[in-house]
């Protein structure tokens, strides 16, 4: 008589977890994208940007190597061509600094 396996599957893996930090401006930064797609008149458009942004950066949580590396310690995620989320992961802390349009030059 087979004996009864019960439940026995893979052991479950602990998942990571970050914490996400989005910094004022960065915050900003997707406020003023959202409100620049409504000004096109196009405001489903901007609330669904608006919203993958947000979820984009929230999901570094449990990837948050995901973005290629740049420069000073700070990783670059592409969302939605063409904006790009810049971050700093550093001590399972994600800290979200600026989302950016890809054609801006830095510091612009």
């Amino acid at each position: 008589m087979a004996q009864d396996a019960g439940n026995a599957g893979p052991a479950a893996c602990p998942v990571f977890v970050a914490e996400v930090v989005w910094s004022d401006r960065a915050l900003a930064d997707v406020e003023a994208i959202v409100t620049y797609i409504v000004g096109q008149h196009r405001p489903l458009a901007a609330q669904r940007l608006g919203q993958r942004l947000l979820a984009t950066g929230d999901a570094l949580e449990v990837n948050p190597d995901r973005g290629r590396p740049i420069t000073r310690g700070r990783r670059e995620l592409a969302v939605i061509s063409p904006y790009l989320i810049r971050y700093r992961f550093k001590d399972d802390r994600v800290v979200i600094l600026e989302v950016r349009h890809g054609a801006r030059r830095h510091g612009g």
